[in-house]
């Protein structure tokens, strides 16, 4: 979860559990051994990542970060700011980070500098730019992103795709309607969700979208995009 978006609620959507499950399902295919989260907010997935792989040392990345904040805790390094003497990662993670600057090139180029050469990297955006609302505003993101976007980016930074493709499909159909219907949702952001994550309710919904996730992901296997609320792109850094 976004910093900003952390409250007393400590609830979590499940667009943000979905997405977990299905991206740690991508990290668990990979190896590595040092890891780099850039944007890690309240630091719940790089905590699933350094129990799924507890071997590896995690570096928890995000400027909202207070010094007293930083140190090491077992195998999660957090800090506020890469420093030059961090060790190279073979695995760079950008969750839902590249839509809060106002320079992504510049931004995704200073990160992926810390990475090694043939290194992984996930990175996840929100998608869509007609489907921006007053969440994203008050998340102070700048844009969200298409595949011909996002591809772009990537590839000017040196980085090899081996997936792209759109996610929440289902979620893309009702943010769709709401910005045709001028609806406003009763709650924003992740922080409005009402249901622990023991409830019927958000287990259902999360697996829906675990499934709705799977099939976008399959479909782009065919080169059929069905459009998403987000993005994620695995690839490889080339240097």
């Amino acid at each position: 979860m976004d910093l900003i978006e952390c409250s007393i609620n400590k609830n979590r959507h499940p667009w943000e559990l979905s997405r977990a499950i299905r991206v740690l399902k991508i990290v668990g295919k990979m190896e590595y051994k040092t890891c780099i989260d850039i944007g890690s907010g309240d630091q719940y997935f790089v905590k699933k990542m350094a129990k799924l792989r507890p071997e590896a040392i995690y570096y928890s990345v995000d400027t909202g970060y207070s010094n007293s904040d930083c140190g090491r805790k077992d195998n999660i390094i957090t800090t506020n700011k890469i420093k030059k003497t961090t060790e190279k990662a073979d695995l760079m993670v950008l969750m839902d980070v590249l839509e809060h600057v106002q320079d992504d090139n510049k931004m995704l180029a200073e990160s992926l500098c810390h990475a090694q050469d043939g290194a992984n990297v996930i990175i996840t955006v929100p998608a869509i730019q007609r489907l921006f609302s007053e969440h994203d505003a008050q998340l102070k993101h700048f844009r969200r992103y298409s595949r011909r976007q996002l591809k772009q980016l990537c590839e000017e930074n040196n980085v090899k795709i081996e997936s792209l493709h759109y996610f929440y499909f289902s979620l893309f159909v009702v943010r769709s309607l709401e910005k045709l219907f001028r609806r406003k949702s009763k709650k924003i952001g992740l922080s409005g969700w009402s249901h622990p994550q023991s409830s019927m309710t958000t287990r259902t919904i999360t697996a829906i979208m675990n499934a709705d996730f799977a099939v976008c992901s399959v479909l782009s296997y065919f080169r059929i995009h069905p459009p998403g609320l987000s993005l994620v792109l695995v690839g490889k850094i080339l240097k």
